[in-house]
């Protein structure tokens, strides 16, 4: 299979080199790449502690591959150009995707003891209700206090209610047990596929998932879409079952794509109750009618452009013309990252990239949104190609190392779902700046870990072999 895919890249290669679309060809070498990963993972059967890395580069070909190629080849009647150095930006890609891929390699070329084989096995019922239960609460708990907050309502600007200089602020940590109670939600699946018990669960996440679209974002949507198939692996759903309901919530998450996309060219979205949102997003889901009546109208204008994010495409634009380095500017904020904002109101966010966008690149943002630098563009403002073939290749490094840890804990059902939970949160990593990485990998992985790990042993039995059935229809 591996071969046969490879085959069929290099002759996409070719062709595209034939016919002069040079973007498109290293768009087939970036997948080739991708291939080559997926296949040493399979070979030293590693595939789920060796899947955060897999899905940094999943997402990150997301962005360049898909997104970038689509505005680049797809949007030119609309007057959009994604930039002016496209060339250079596929090779950018292409480094980085090989330094992800080796560092990968680097990490499990140390070796220590692990199982032989990795599997999944289905979850105890008992294990499931009781963890349903407590999360549950949770959830209901967190709803509660975003409602009141102005979570619900606030999107970017989540200070308004709550701000980052009050302890309440903190309260976020709790919205991470909302993927652990989708997780169980998952596992609570059975056969037959159209049961009851099945309906009301999809029922449930359908709407769900319009809840949390209503701060105007997407992310926690398609967050909870993942983490949700992914407890399936772990009921007693037949496989072929599992495939169905991924293409059907694989189409559910595109249908919310497109309709946060029209919903937020709204101009007032952002300043509306949670009612007028509820019936924003059902007119728009109903007739189908765009609302603003400009370019965002176009469905492959907004996905496309959404998918790409053009900020990163100035960034190496003006960088490769300029050939200035940022260096390690803004990295004395890192002696900030343990300290709460209320306890230094000076705190500056750890996070550069909007203000870095703006300040040098003159990318405006505002309350309700902002653009990211992305972390290719990042790496390379900062270093240039040493930096990005360096920063994916310690990324990646990291992430199969954390993988490897996890999968390693004596509590299964822990380090398994940490390890889907953080696979969700590496998909979009592709996004962040450099200082905002560190920050997701040395702050809110580690406070994510506790609060959950505190979660688990909670709904969990202390006869470890009592969470899984012995059998698996996986």
């Amino acid at each position: 299979m591996r071969n046969k895919a490879l085959i069929l890249l290099a002759c996409g290669v070719v062709l595209s080199l034939t016919f002069s679309y040079f973007e498109l060809a290293l768009g087939f070498s970036a997948l080739g790449i991708f291939i080559l990963q997926l296949s040493y993972l399979i070979k030293v059967r590693r595939i789920i502690s060796g899947v955060l890395p897999l899905v940094f580069a999943l997402g990150t070909i997301f962005c360049w591959v898909m997104g970038f190629l689509g505005c680049l080849y797809l949007l030119p009647n609309t007057d959009f150009l994604i930039g002016r150095h496209t060339l250079l930006t596929m090779v950018l890609l292409n480094i980085a995707l090989l330094g992800g891929f080796m560092g990968t390699m680097f990490s499990f070329s140390f070796v220590w003891k692990t199982p032989e084989a990795e599997k999944t096995s289905p979850l105890s019922e008992s294990s499931v209700v009781k963890g349903l239960l407590v999360t549950l609460a949770i959830l209901v708990a967190w709803i509660s206090i975003s409602y009141v907050g102005g979570i619900l309502t606030a999107r970017a600007n989540l200070g308004s209610f709550l701000n980052p200089d009050s302890i309440l602020y903190f309260t976020s940590a709790l919205s991470a047990v909302q993927y652990l109670f989708f997780f169980f939600l998952g596992a609570y699946m059975k056969e037959p596929a159209f049961s009851k018990r099945n309906i009301i669960i999809i029922l449930i996440l359908i709407a769900s998932g319009l809840l949390f679209a209503l701060p105007g974002g997407r992310s926690t949507t398609v967050r909870i879409l993942f983490v949700f198939l992914s407890g399936v692996l772990f009921s007693n759903l037949k496989l072929k079952n599992l495939k169905i309901m991924t293409v059907f919530f694989g189409f559910f998450a595109i249908a919310i794509l497109f309709t946060i996309g029209y919903v937020r060219s709204y101009g007032d979205f952002q300043e509306r109750t949670v009612p007028q949102r509820i019936d924003i997003l059902v007119s728009v889901i109903r007739d189908h009618q765009p609302l603003y009546n400009n370019q965002y109208d176009n469905p492959l204008y907004s996905i496309f452009t959404r998918i790409a994010e053009p900020s990163g495409q100035v960034v190496i634009d003006n960088v490769g013309e300029a050939k200035t380095y940022a260096g390690f500017i803004n990295f004395d904020r890192i002696s900030y990252l343990y300290t709460p904002k209320f306890i230094d109101e000076d705190k500056p966010s750890l996070d550069d990239g909007p203000e870095r966008l703006y300040l040098d690149y003159n990318v405006p943002f505002d309350e309700f949104t902002s653009s990211p630098i992305t972390l290719l563009a990042d790496s390379y403002a900062r270093w240039g190609y040493v930096g990005v073939f360096a920063i994916p290749f310690i990324l990646s490094f990291l992430l199969a190392t954390i993988g490897r840890i996890l999968y390693s804990l004596q509590n299964k059902l822990l380090g398994i779902f940490l390890i889907f939970y953080f696979m969700s949160i590496c998909f979009s990593m592709y996004t962040m700046s450099i200082l905002g990485l560190i920050n997701m990998l040395f702050y809110i992985f580690i406070r994510d870990f506790l609060v959950i790990s505190l979660v688990i042993l909670v709904t969990t039995p202390r006869d470890k072999g009592s969470l899984f059935v012995e059998d698996s229809t996986i």
